[in-house]
């Protein structure tokens, strides 16, 4: 699951402010426009959101995460995120490793780190960007595509520096990295992605919206 987006012109009393991103919000909203009458789990302890004088790492304790929709109780509907912390934060022996795939929805979650390895992202670490659905008719829990900042910055492949092809900058990364059914899952979407040419067709898709792009850039 990814939020829609696409580029369009900013106008402001009749004059062009350039191109902008339109994305669109994740919320319960938007859930249920998918047909996922499910929870929605954020993890986000950075800028306005971060507390003082205490740790925002967010795999520390899933009270740092919001639950949407919030229940009047407070705390319920939040047993599948508190196993989750609890898994990310236990030696990884094989039984938790059963629990892992038990809970996660694997092949969902490989995509996912295959996406961040193709686009390089970084951005999904231990303080932010964090959108996890629980299905409850399912029991599992998906990862939703928000803020990934792909090839932005420092994470920019250039001649001189090398791809980086597993993202490891969480708990939760490094968990799944000793998983056997996350590591197929893995492989099979980077098999999936360029045997069906999906990688020839983002880049077209790339230069098509840079072109359109252009004369809105010049105008600002």
């Amino acid at each position: 699951v990814a939020p829609r987006v696409e580029m369009v012109e900013l106008f402001v009393n009749g004059s062009s402010r350039g191109p902008r991103l339109l994305c669109e919000q994740i919320d319960e909203e938007a859930l249920l426009a998918r047909g996922m009458p499910g929870d929605l789990y954020i993890g986000e302890m950075i800028g306005r959101d971060r507390y003082a004088d205490t740790s925002n790492m967010i795999f520390d304790h899933p009270g740092l995460w919001q639950k949407v929709p919030e229940s009047p109780v407070g705390e319920e509907g939040r047993e599948p995120l508190e196993h989750l912390i609890g898994l990310v934060n236990s030696y990884p022996s094989e039984e938790v490793h059963a629990q892992l795939s038990e809970l996660l929805d694997m092949g969902v979650w490989g995509t996912f780190s295959a996406f961040e390895t193709l686009s390089n992202s970084f951005h999904y670490d231990e303080v932010h960007n964090w959108r996890l659905y629980y299905d409850p008719e399912r029991g599992r829990i998906t990862p939703i595509v928000w803020d990934p900042m792909g090839w932005a910055g420092l994470n920019r492949n250039t001649l001189d520096r090398p791809v980086h092809q597993e993202m490891m900058v969480s708990r939760l990364h490094a968990l799944l990295f000793t998983n056997g059914d996350f590591l197929r899952a893995r492989q099979a979407a980077f098999e999936r992605f360029y045997a069906a040419g999906l990688d020839r067709e983002f880049l077209a898709e790339a230069a098509e919206v840079r072109e359109r792009c252009r004369a809105a850039v010049d105008a600002d």
